[in-house]
Parts: structure tokens; C-alpha cells; sequence
């Protein structure tokens, strides 16, 4: 479940917890939408990473097929703007 609204999953706090208890560390978290590249390049650009995970897909059976685009465009939309940022500040190609 989300809130479509801000885009933001609303189990999302827990699962980022569970992470910091499997890494042993504080996981620095950014509340931005990955639809909006302009605000995924600003991250990429007043920080270095040493890993990046994405939380940005929508994971409800039940909903992607009432909503089959909105998941497409969030699930497959977010995941380029993230690798073209990546690819961008990290490959030297």
C-alpha cells in the first residue's frame, strides 16, 4: 500500500529499519520521488555512495492489476531515472 499522493510506500520506515539491523549501521535515507530526475541528480550530486538501494517499486498483486499503467510507469519509470543517474555519476565510459 501507498500514498499515492506523495508516492512514498507507507511500510516503508520498517523496512528500512530491518535493513539497518542487517547492515549494523544508520542508513541515510532521501525522500525523493525517482520519477523526478532533477531531484534524484541533486542527491547524486552533494553525496558520494558506497551502495544504493531502491525502494521505489510498487509490490500489491491485487492493485497493479486495477492499476496496471500507474505500477509500469513507477516500477519501470523510477528504476531508469535511478540507473541513468548511476550511470551518469559513476561509469566513465
Amino acid at each position: 500500500m501507498y500514498d499515492e499522493k506523495n508516492n512514498v510506500r507507507i511500510v516503508f520506515v520498517v523496512c528500512l529499519q530491518r535493513v539497518e539491523q542487517i547492515v549494523g549501521c544508520k542508513i541515510t535515507y532521501y525522500k525523493v520521488d525517482c520519477l523526478d530526475l532533477e531531484s534524484l541528480r541533486d542527491v547524486f550530486k552533494k553525496h558520494s555512495f558506497y551502495a544504493i538501494i531502491n525502494f521505489a517499486a510498487l509490490k500489491s498483486v491485487g492493485e497493479s492489476i486495477q492499476k496496471p499503467v500507474l505500477y509500469y510507469k513507477n516500477n519501470v519509470g523510477a528504476l531508469l531515472n535511478l540507473l541513468t543517474v548511476i550511470f551518469f555519476f559513476f561509469c566513465n565510459y
